[in-house]
């Protein structure tokens, strides 16, 4: 079962801490190979920072939809965290 499946069923279902858990042990497994530290991971988040830096940029437009844009920029802060977390958990120790 793939991880985007997992992670709607999540969802679908209610909240399930233990299907999350395993969810976040295989992206910190994904994320201590070399490809997803040094190639991956950088290349993503740079693409969701600018993603966020348009959506500021729209916020600043009175004619846009601020509150959607606000909550945008949110949750992109939100996966950055986390992807930023998961890194961490993945570094050799």
């Amino acid at each position: 079962m793939s991880v985007f499946y997992k992670e709607y069923l999540l969802f679908r279902d209610g909240w399930d801490e233990d299907s999350e858990k395993e969810i976040e042990e295989k992206l910190v497994q994904c994320a201590s190979s070399p490809s997803w530290q040094n190639q991956f991971l950088p290349a993503f988040v740079e693409m969701l920072k600018r993603e966020q830096f348009i959506k500021i940029m729209e916020c600043l437009d009175k004619d846009k939809n601020l509150e959607f844009n606000r909550g945008f920029v949110a949750a992109i802060d939100l996966v950055l965290n986390r992807l930023d977390r998961i890194h961490i958990k993945a570094r050799p120790r």
